[in-house]
């Protein structure tokens, strides 16, 4: 059966998601997560509820930001990632693996949002976000609230007890100390919310 979307552009104020289809997009993206980085599925299940607290609490539109955040990794199940782990956290994002899950991600994404009958004006600008998820810059440049509140709620797991393990077991003694002055520099970088900034000193 497919679960029909039809998010409009006057819901961006409504914080309602149907269970049916947040139940329809995890049963799909599950899949991809678990073959992909070491704790890509729970990673993911914290930044969506990092999302639902930006949906509430600065306007977020739900019909962008629960689909956004599930979907953005997925692309990690189809990428080696090799030189990713070995690359240097301040050259992180620009290599050829970092580029290749969020292009893979978004190519995916598109396929399981078009499978659900999704809104396609939403579909194109989730992908968009999709597409460049992990390049602060770009994301910044597109000026949309929906992908700058996706991109905080993703990059506040990389804090806290919690974000800490995952990168640590990912990771493992890999430049730590360069890994902690990246994100000391990031943590300065990264958030314009007041939520983020809220959440980001509650968690560390």
């Amino acid at each position: 059966m497919i679960l029909r979307a039809s998010p409009k552009e006057d819901s961006i104020s409504m914080h309602y998601f149907p269970d049916a289809l947040e139940e329809a997009i995890k049963a799909k993206v599950k899949v991809y997560l678990l073959k992909g980085r070491p704790g890509d599925w729970e990673h993911t299940l914290r930044v969506v509820e990092f999302g639902k607290i930006f949906i509430e609490r600065e306007n977020g539109n739900p019909f962008f930001i629960i689909p956004a955040l599930y979907l953005h990794d997925i692309g990690w199940s189809q990428t080696h990632y090799d030189d990713w782990l070995s690359t240097p956290f301040s050259k992180q994002e620009k290599c050829q693996a970092a580029l290749f899950h969020q292009k893979k991600g978004a190519e995916l994404a598109g396929e399981i949002l078009e499978d659900l009958d999704y809104q396609p004006e939403l579909v194109l600008k989730i992908l968009d976000y999709i597409e460049i998820h992990d390049q602060p810059e770009r994301i910044f440049a597109l000026n949309c609230l929906q992908a700058t509140l996706c991109f905080e709620a993703d990059r506040l797991d990389r804090f806290g007890e919690r974000g800490e393990k995952r990168l640590e077991e990912i990771f493992n003694d890999f430049q730590s100390e360069e890994r902690a002055a990246f994100l000391r520099h990031g943590a300065r970088q990264w958030f314009k919310t007041k939520t983020a900034l809220s959440l980001l000193e509650s968690i560390t």
